[in-house]
């Protein structure tokens, strides 16, 4: 018949398995797993995005902005 792309999408990692169809026994061509870095930091055993500090340092610059305005 084919062959079919089976793909399990997790949180940090992409795993996927190619079949063929036309064998009887053992369908399963190749197989793997692509995994990905995280994208939380670990500050004191507790997570934290990565883009806290900027998003800390954004938030100082609009406040300062908006005071600047008032």
């Amino acid at each position: 018949m084919g062959k079919i792309l089976g793909l399990d999408l997790g949180s940090h990692s992409i795993g996927w398995a190619l079949r063929d169809t036309s064998i009887k026994e053992n369908q399963i061509i190749d197989k793997g797993v692509l995994t990905f870095q995280k994208g939380v930091g670990e500050e004191k055993g507790i997570e934290i995005p990565l883009v806290k500090p900027r998003t800390d340092a954004w938030g100082k610059r609009r406040n300062y902005q908006v005071y600047l305005l008032s």
